[in-house]
């Protein structure tokens, strides 16, 4: 019998009863069970020490009556199990289901299994593509997808990712990129295989200018990237998901407008100030927009130019982290009603921690409430004057001191007297987005340029 007849015989076997005498096991071993014919259920073998604990165990109860095979569940990769594997009858197949992900350390535990019936399932954890190669070479594997970790992503091992796919069709490739070279190897696959199942993590430092690996240069590159065809692909960055790489390349290429005109020497004060100046000129907070599409990303926001108050807090912290500043974000239930939550911010100036709620913030100075960032109670205050006290909850579990308001009323000045035209990042804004961006009719970067803080 092979694994085919075997799973049929086990799917359609007449009359199957649920067993009733299930056994307990003891978590942090690794488990054996028995797949049988007669039962419903995965059936768990307790305390087994060697083979002929699961011969006495099935005799018991009468499982070797009718097709079966056995499971093993591997937890911590014992040598006790390993002889119990390759002691068993050799007509007997084994499932193997590994529960961490398989990497050069896991991998002397299967290269020491000689039962050559071994079906391996990898669809519960990562495999690294190395490993990836030994157990698709030694070993029959379950036609459930891996899940396939790259741990060495570069233009080596292009080739064998091509056999892969081609033998798993329904891969699923998870990806850290942290460099500029990992991130051209992506491209050339995804132009290759767009309808994979990606799951792309990129390092919060790939574009960072402090990290000298950083991939900046990839913004002026005319690199295509086409669209992720399956549906539960998708690029994670600084903890949004993006629906492909053009959206984080676009995100990149308008932050760096923004941040184009903060002269070399700003303080800390005066970023944390031209970005809440920014804001409240740019953005618009709309209830509809959180309604509508209410998982909108960061590029999205951009380009839609208002959202609520979680799209206000990300982009905050988002750009705020970009340029060095520490900040964080804060989710509040109200006490009015649980199910109602508030996003807002907490930023780190000289080791100190202040609150910031650039989402009232906009409100207020929009609706002529507010006229200045040194008299607004909810840009860099404490618990005490932040006024947020729906969220008192919350609130009151962070430590925030209050910012003295004519340093903000000084800073506040010398943003506005940055002027329109001082750029200081003009190797990154020559030609880029005259390239890729202001040849569109009624761009977002030209509103952008309209919301920059400056006098009139």
């Amino acid at each position: 019998m092979n694994i085919q007849e075997l799973k049929d015989a086990i799917d359609n076997f007449p009359n199957k009863q649920v067993f009733m005498a299930q056994p307990t096991f003891y978590q942090g071993e690794d488990i054996f069970a028995v797949l049988s014919a007669k039962y419903e259920n995965i059936i768990y073998c307790p305390q087994i020490q060697c083979v002929n604990d699961i011969y006495s165990f099935m005799e018991k109860y009468s499982l070797n009556d009718a097709p079966f095979a056995i499971e093993v569940l591997l937890i911590d990769y014992n040598e006790k199990s390993l002889d119990i594997i390759n002691s068993l009858d050799k007509k007997i197949f084994i499932r193997i289901i590994p529960t961490r992900g398989i990497t050069k350390d896991e991998i002397s535990f299967f290269e020491k299994i000689n039962h050559p019936n071994c079906i391996i399932d990898l669809s519960k954890d990562r495999i690294s593509v190395q490993c990836l190669a030994f157990i698709s070479n030694n070993f029959i594997i379950d036609e459930k997808s891996p899940v396939v970790s790259f741990d060495m992503f570069n233009y080596d091992m292009m080739d064998s990712f091509g056999s892969f796919y081609q033998k798993f069709p329904n891969l699923i490739c998870i990806i850290d990129i942290n460099d500029p070279q990992s991130l051209e190897v992506f491209n050339t696959l995804l132009n290759m295989y767009p309808e994979c199942d990606w799951r792309v993590r990129l390092t919060t430092d790939l574009f960072d200018r402090r990290n000298q690996y950083n991939a900046r240069d990839l913004l002026v590159q005319d690199l295509t990237w086409p669209e992720l065809q399956n549906e539960k692909a998708g690029i994670m960055y600084l903890g949004i998901e993006y629906k492909n790489m053009e959206e984080v390349f676009k995100l990149e290429r308008l932050v760096e407008l923004i941040k184009s005109r903060i002269p070399a020497d700003a303080s800390d004060l005066d970023i944390v100030t031209y970005i809440s100046l920014f804001i409240i000129n740019y953005f618009k907070y709309d209830k509809k927009t959180g309604k509508i599409t209410p998982d909108i990303n960061t590029t999205q926001f951009i380009s839609l130019g208002k959202g609520v108050c979680r799209h206000f807090s990300e982009f905050t912290r988002y750009i705020l982290n970009s340029l060095g500043i520490k900040c964080r974000n804060v989710h509040a239930p109200s006490y009015k009603n649980p199910n109602s939550w508030h996003a807002f911010n907490v930023v780190v100036l000289d080791g100190k921690e202040y609150f910031l709620d650039n989402t009232w913030l906009a409100e207020k100075a929009q609706a002529y409430m507010v006229s200045s960032l040194s008299e607004a109670s909810d840009f860099l205050t404490s618990m005490e004057k932040f006024n947020h006290n729906e969220y008192y909850d919350t609130v009151r579990l962070y430590l925030c001191e209050q910012y003295d308001r004519q340093e903000i009323a000084k800073s506040e000045d010398r943003v506005l007297d940055w002027g329109p035209n001082y750029v200081i990042h003009r190797s990154a804004l020559q030609d880029l987005f005259r390239k890729y961006i202001l040849k569109k009719p009624q761009s977002v970067e030209e509103k952008i340029e309209d919301a920059i803080p400056r006098r009139w």
